[in-house]
């Protein structure tokens, strides 16, 4: 009987001799979300950046610098695991200077981008620039609207308040049809299926990566893609829709592609799956 209760007190002591190990292995504060302001941050730009995580469940950044002090600074990398059409380029975010900037583009993110996107997978975070350019390996600059990668969404909105009304619907149109085209054909493709199969016999066709457009697109279910937006594949098919669908009324849709059938087809398609499965109105 000694021998058994002997042998129960070595067992207690291994663990809780483990235990304590344990706890001193453990940190005794939760780790830092460096996306989100530290609560010794009150100025302005963090109360702006708690209120609009608060509302929409999605971090505000304004830089690709996460955290600074005397001996480390974070930065996040923008292109990580990055999904669209640009890779091995250089990115420069050119950031906002005053907080009455960065008031309004979150004003404009939170109310034209995020409340419109339904049941949409929302970006982790976002990036608000008022500029943003890509340099490729021979040094060439592109000014790009926005970026979708792993961790966050850069989107370049530029000074929202010198812009007029229609340049406002341009850049809704252009950073919606990116981000959605992106989401649907990445997370929910097969909710799209009965659009794809409209032109199904098309994407396929390695002739038309890099497509000279002609009318006979058109009958074959395609909208010239503007600048940008090339190629009939899958998401470069569906970002064209969305852009026109978001820049144009549906009277004005059917006006101009009432004679192609496919077209008016997809585009009948595409809103009735946007309307009943995501809850995204368009038209």
């Amino acid at each position: 009987m000694k021998k058994y209760i002997s042998i129960l007190y070595l067992i207690f002591v291994f663990l809780l001799w483990g235990c304590q190990k344990e706890e001193e292995l453990t940190p005794s504060y939760a780790e830092m979300d460096y996306f989100l302001p530290q609560a010794s941050q009150t100025d302005e730009v963090s109360e702006l950046k708690r209120q609009f995580f608060k509302d929409t469940g999605v971090k505000l950044l304004f830089s690709d610098t996460l955290y600074t002090s005397e001996s480390d600074t974070i930065l996040l990398d923008v292109d990580y695991n990055y999904v669209v059409d640009y890779t091995g380029y250089d990115y420069f975010i050119d950031q906002y200077t005053s907080v009455s900037e960065m008031k309004d583009a979150a004003e404009f993110v939170q109310n034209n981008i995020l409340n419109e996107i339904g049941n949409i997978l929302p970006p982790y975070s976002v990036i608000l620039a008022n500029d943003f350019v890509s340099v490729d390996y021979f040094g060439t600059t592109e000014t790009l609207i926005n970026l979708i990668s792993l961790k966050t969404t850069v989107i370049n909105l530029g000074d929202i308040e010198a812009k007029s009304l229609s340049e406002k619907e341009e850049l809704k149109s252009a950073v919606l049809s990116q981000y959605l085209s992106y989401q649907l054909t990445t997370n929910y493709s097969n909710d799209l299926k009965p659009f794809f199969d409209v032109s199904s016999d098309i994407y396929d066709d390695w002739m038309k990566v890099w497509p000279t457009y002609t009318e006979d697109d058109q009958y074959n279910g395609f909208i010239e893609a503007p600048t940008g937006y090339s190629g009939f594949n899958r998401r470069h098919d569906i970002k064209t829709f969305l852009y026109y669908m978001y820049t144009v009324s549906e009277d004005d849709f059917r006006a101009t592609y009432g004679d192609y059938t496919r077209i008016i087809s997809k585009m009948e398609v595409l809103n009735s799956v946007l309307n009943e499965k995501f809850d995204i109105v368009i038209y």
